[in-house]
């Protein structure tokens, strides 16, 4: 008589096992999702890269704004109307770029009518490197055996330095009046803006909590940028009288100068210091008094950024040096010296919003 086969309690029922190629199923599902975000990602950021002349100057009125948002709601609170006050604020940036620019014209127009000079003041006053520069030809004939010219390096900083800036730095007239029209139109109808978008959420939890990351990307970007502003000023003080002590012309431009620069972290200082050196040199028979200026400004400068500026900012806000680093050097490529005044704003609003997206703790709704 034929018996069946005891069933093992501890096996699966049939319907409950899982097919052997699901999971290959599923690594598929997830690398095509993964290509579609991927490529939605590279076309968002090809056609950011397109509409620069448009998005860059929208970008930093935006950011301008949410900065400038504590002064709207304090003016408020007096009873100003907010189309005044954002005229007020528009007014004066304009006024107080002008007044920089008119400070800062005549001085640097000398300096870039001066820098065909430099190559030879450098030449002049770096004759102790010939030897190691002859060294290094002649490593570099051997290697490729190619012959050099015999000719110490060219130094003329104007093709390399100063036309480049000057491209990048000079805006064209309609980015201007981008910039300050969104400026305008996104502080005087701040609460309009703002009730639009709390209406694209739908629950009230929803909504609460867009209110929230609204409020608190604007607090972090004010505090942020009050702090910066400080510390910005304080250095371009410090360098103005260094700038007068050392005998550099002009010690109040040096001043300007190092409190903007300064606002594009690492390479406002880097270009600030470069300057020092140049005019240093054209302005001094000495190169160790040409270093007085750039030498301490580095060293000030370096305490700042190290420990000065991430004390006080990391009480706030918790940005990853590694982070900060990473975020400047991509925002310079992609949209240039704006590129890197808008890398930590954008870094700020990022982090915020991923706090918000995935927190990890329940988040506080406001009262």
């Amino acid at each position: 008589m034929n018996q069946r086969p005891a069933r093992v309690d501890n096996a699966p029922p049939a319907s409950q096992a899982m097919p052997a190629k699901a999971p290959v199923r599923y690594i598929w599902d997830g690398m095509a999702r993964g290509a579609v975000v991927g490529m939605f990602v590279l076309m968002l950021f090809a056609a950011l890269y397109w509409a620069q002349p448009v998005v860059m100057p929208v970008m930093l009125a935006l950011v301008a704004g949410m900065v400038l948002t504590p002064v709207l709601m304090q003016a408020a609170k007096f009873g100003i109307p907010h189309w005044i006050t954002a005229l007020a604020l528009v007014l004066s940036i304009f006024a107080g770029l002008s007044y920089a620019l008119v400070l800062l014209a005549e001085p640097i127009g000398d300096w870039i009518e001066k820098a065909p000079e430099l190559g030879t003041v450098l030449r002049e006053k770096l004759r102790f490197l010939d030897t190691p520069i002859a060294a290094f030809n002649s490593l570099r004939e051997s290697l490729t055996g190619k012959v050099a010219d015999g000719q110490g390096p060219n130094f003329d900083l104007f093709p390399m330095l100063v036309q480049p800036v000057l491209s990048v730095l000079t805006p064209a007239l309609g980015q201007l009046v981008v910039f300050f029209a969104t400026l305008l139109f996104f502080l005087s109808g701040r609460e309009a803006l703002r009730i639009r978008f709390l209406t694209f959420w739908g629950e009230r939890k929803a909504r609460l909590g867009a209110l929230q990351l609204l409020r608190d990307i604007e607090s972090s970007l004010a505090g942020y940028f009050a702090v910066i502003t400080a510390i910005n000023l304080v250095l371009g003080i410090l360098l103005s009288v260094v700038a007068w002590l050392v005998g550099l012309p002009s010690p109040l431009v040096w001043g300007i100068l190092g409190f903007l620069l300064n606002f594009l972290p690492y390479i406002g200082p880097a270009v600030t210091i470069v300057m020092l050196l140049a005019v240093g040199l054209m302005a001094f028979d000495s190169l160790l008094h040409a270093l007085i200026a750039p030498a301490f400004y580095f060293i000030v400068g370096t305490i700042e950024g190290q420990f000065v500026t991430p004390g006080i900012v990391g009480l706030r806000l918790a940005l990853s040096p590694l982070l900060v680093f990473l975020a400047v050097a991509f925002w310079t490529w992609f949209w240039g010296p704006f590129g890197a005044l808008l890398a930590v704003p954008l870094l700020i609003i990022g982090t915020i919003a991923l706090s918000y997206a995935y927190p990890k703790d329940e988040m506080k709704l406001p009262e």
